[in-house]
């Protein structure tokens, strides 16, 4: 096994197995060694039966004499929720996806499906839909090949110029220019020319200075999400991409190694549970509206009767009965501003410069002095655009108010025609952005992920002692998914 076959092989994102004709392991890459708890030293010349668990050694035993014997003339198709055996003991269910190798044996891939489903199947389940198909009598770039059209997620590599090298059927689907113009194309070109934008679906994206370059510099690149529209897919396709360096065995780069997932429908489904979210706070403030507040209301003119009909010369009482209804008035403005922050109805009614003046007056009452500037703001907003750049205020100045320490803080908004750009900066006590990032916390993670499902982006700026910044940038002629596919 080259140096290069195994670079490639080990900078897959999903885990893979080799297989000899007798069914022993003969290698495992990185990724399959983290999924099933092993180091490679232990599962090399081992059966298979290792990795199958005890209920489904019977299944599996006759799957193995009918069919791996026979592995060069054969091949298994896609399964989706076998079940394999962690080193632990524990179950871990996984899609596979099993070719012959030229010479004899077997490749297996395979992706973690736990976080998709439950698998409680019948072990005579897990041996059906076999396909015959013969095999083509390649070199190791043939095995090769197989391995990476085994793989669900789109797989390209470049060499030092950029240019494809290998690439699966997956980016192929995805970039339709590279099986017109042949293989030789550089990947940035690639991309490009099959319609790659940023996520807000209008600005055209340089796939080569934002991936490819970095990658061949020597870093390793996650999450770059890009739009892709092109001629087979006039709805768009959304992606995200990441790289690996490709090394030699002096570790140097030689290349790079290029995934890519379509997330299309994982989109489709955070809009939907975004959509849904915002539809039941608006339920929510309509009924803390229409009910809890008109009761509150009853109570509050009862309580101011009650009061004026109590004895003059009884004091002490009328003052009791008088703080109640007090009491009363505040509960009934808290229910009032609950209902408000759930559903901001004050940007239907009177636009987004004025609901964002509003809600930075909020906290001054709460001991956070916000100083709020706007220019080139229309009435006309798209919805969305304005719930997104609303919410994110309320969330960011949260954050100050319980984090920074700070007495003041400044939020400015303004339009280029485009897209809406939001500032909110303080000058607290700071913090460092990836230590908060790794601990997760659940008001950075909720703008982002805001931000990032309206199309836009945010940068979060900050260190201890220097205050912090938030900027954020919203499309305003985005086409959601919902959109796309009426």
């Amino acid at each position: 096994m080259d140096v290069q076959f195994r670079s490639v092989v080990e900078s897959l994102p999903e885990g893979v197995l080799l297989l000899s004709s007798q069914g022993t392991i003969a290698f495992v890459n990185h990724e399959a060694e983290t999924m099933l708890g092993y180091a490679q030293s232990e599962l090399l010349e081992r059966p298979l039966e290792t990795l199958v668990p005890d209920r489904f050694q019977q299944a599996y035993g006759k799957w193995r004499a009918s069919h791996l014997s026979e592995a060069t003339a054969g091949f298994m198709r896609d399964v989706s929720a076998i079940v394999a055996r962690r080193r632990d003991g524990s179950d871990l269910p996984v899609d596979v996806s099993i070719s012959p190798l030229p010479e004899g044996g077997i490749v297996a891939t395979f992706r973690d499906a736990s976080g998709r489903l439950a698998v409680d199947r019948d072990p005579e389940e897990l041996t059906e839909g076999l396909e015959i198909r013969p095999p083509e009598s390649d070199p190791q770039s043939r095995v090769l090949q197989l391995i990476v059209d085994s793989v669900c997620e789109g797989v390209v590599v470049v060499d030092l110029a950029g240019s494809v090298q290998l690439i699966n059927s997956t980016a192929l689907r995805l970039y339709p220019a590279a099986r017109l113009v042949g293989g030789r194309l550089p990947f940035a070109q690639m991309v490009e020319r099959s319609g790659a934008f940023l996520s807000d679906q209008i600005t055209p994206v340089r796939v080569g200075e934002l991936l490819v370059a970095r990658v061949l510099a020597g870093q390793r690149v996650e999450g770059l999400e890009v739009f892709v529209r092109h001629a087979g897919a006039t709805e768009g396709i959304w992606t995200i991409m990441s790289g690996r360096p490709l090394l030699d065995d002096r570790g140097a780069i030689t290349g790079a190694v290029l995934a890519v997932r379509d997330i299309t429908e994982r989109k489709a489904v955070q809009e939907a549970l975004t959509a849904a979210q915002e539809a039941e706070r608006k339920r929510i403030a309509r009924e803390l509206h229409d009910s809890a507040s008109q009761i509150l209301c009853a109570v509050i003119l009862e309580m101011e009767k009650i009061v004026g009909e109590m004895p003059i010369n009884n004091a002490d009482l009328r003052s009791r009965a008088f703080a109640q209804k007090e009491r009363l008035v505040e509960l009934a403005d808290e229910v009032s501003s609950v209902a408000h922050r759930l559903h901001p109805a004050v940007l239907e009614r009177v636009g987004l410069s004025e609901a964002m003046e509003r809600v930075c007056r909020e906290f001054h009452t709460k001991g956070l002095q916000v100083e709020f500037s706007q220019r080139n703001i229309s009435r006309t907003v798209p919805a969305s655009s304005a719930l997104c750049v609303y919410r994110v205020t309320q969330e960011g100045l949260r954050n100050v108010l319980r984090h920074s320490r700070a007495k003041n803080a400044t939020v400015t908004l303004f339009s280029d025609g485009s897209a809406l750009h939001l500032s909110i900066v303080d000058t607290g006590v700071g913090f460092d952005v990836e230590t908060a990032a790794a601990k997760g916390r659940l008001g950075l993670v909720s703008i982002r992920e805001r931000v990032r499902l309206a199309g836009g982006s945010v940068s979060i700026q900050s260190k201890p002692g220097q205050g912090s910044r938030i900027e954020v940038s919203i499309p305003v002629n985005r086409i959601g998914l919902a959109a796309h596919r009426q």
